[in-house]
């Protein structure tokens, strides 16, 4: 208190010739208060470009990302899961998990509750529509899709041999393969039952445009070839890819995004278990936009694409991660945890 005074009483001394002149000290204190503010601003700024250790005794915490709101944060093993009820609607879902082949599925709701679905199959015919309202499972030699907001079930006969099940971004269309022949059924949720069958030899269906058209792929090489199906003429156009794979790699996985504009592929070596690059191909003029390469050698499964990014699954020898690679920044974000060991169907996707 006494330096501060002292400091005080030297100031005033020093400008006593300024107080005899009232403009003069207008100026002066306008003057000193400026400087002031501008050294304070200073501060401040360089605090935030360079960081706070400039300041000693305070410290940057980085701000923690809201949760997504269509996944719980945490999934926990729920062995007393109630089963899914069919008289009553439960919401639109976020995933289908199981942790291992013979234990019962989980239907997993955004807030974290949780429904059993009947054991046997681990998630084989298992999908979710992009929007998280309808499951679609095995029914005998056909498939059926439950209405999760209601308690309507649609039942669609098949040839038997259910392998696949894919849906449009829009969530109007799907198209399941059974592979006894090699056939497609498409289906528009939309418009009712209308049932288009093809068959495409050794080409399969990865994608399914908002317009109803199909994307395929085939081919035994390092690259797949692509190809546009339309399944009401039954014409196929052939569509001109770049190169993806390098030396000793291969492309494989095509994965339609949210958009329709794109397809992300995996690119493998056979020597490790997961993708060592994840590459993003424009379907406009097939050139590649963007490689994310992969250098932790992390067990990654790509899962589907949704709003906003890539859905993949990382596993890990004690966890499992549902990760979200972001179509802006190419980053990787854990969505949710899950138990170990878990495998996962998330909207817009299908479990084998």
């Amino acid at each position: 208190m006494t330096t501060s005074l002292r400091s005080l009483m030297s100031e005033l001394a020093g400008d006593a010739g300024v107080y005899g002149d009232p403009a003069l000290a207008v100026r002066t204190a306008k003057r000193r208060s400026l400087v002031r503010s501008g050294v304070s601003a200073l501060a401040a700024v360089a605090v935030l470009v360079t960081g706070a250790w400039l300041v000693p005794g305070i410290r940057m915490s980085p701000v923690p990302e809201p949760p997504d709101p269509l996944y719980p944060p945490t999934v926990s093993s729920a062995t007393g899961a109630p089963p899914l009820p069919s008289d009553r609607p439960v919401g639109p879902a976020s995933m289908v998990y199981v942790t291992c082949p013979s234990c019962g599925p989980r239907l997993v709701l955004p807030d974290g509750g949780q429904y059993a679905l009947p054991a046997g199959t681990g998630l084989r015919g298992y999908t979710l529509s992009p929007d998280g309202r309808w499951l679609g499972s095995i029914d005998g030699d056909g498939y059926q899709l439950r209405d999760l907001t209601g308690t309507a079930v649609r039942r669609l006969t098949g040839p038997g041999g259910w392998r696949d099940a894919l849906w449009s971004p829009n969530g109007r269309w799907l198209v399941l393969t059974w592979s006894r022949p090699n056939q497609f059924v498409l289906v528009d949720l939309l418009g009712g039952d209308t049932r288009i069958t093809a068959e495409l030899g050794d080409s399969g269906v990865y994608g399914v445009l908002d317009t109803g058209g199909w994307l395929v792929a085939g081919g035994s090489g390092p690259d797949p070839t692509f190809a546009d199906y339309d399944p009401g003429t039954g014409k196929t156009t052939p569509r001109q890819i770049a190169p993806v794979a390098g030396t000793g790699e291969f492309a494989t996985n095509p994965v339609l995004l949210a958009c329709s504009c794109a397809v992300m592929l995996g690119v493998y070596r056979s020597t490790q278990a997961g993708p060592v690059a994840l590459v993003r191909v424009d379907l406009g003029d097939g050139h590649i936009v963007a490689r994310r390469v992969l250098s932790d050698g992390a067990d990654l499964r790509l899962l589907a694409g949704q709003p906003g990014g890539l859905m993949l699954l990382r596993l890990g020898d004690r966890s499992a991660e549902l990760v979200r690679l972001d179509d802006v920044t190419a980053g990787l974000r854990v969505v949710s945890r899950l138990p170990a060991d878990s495998r996962v169907v998330v909207r817009g996707g299908a479990g084998n």
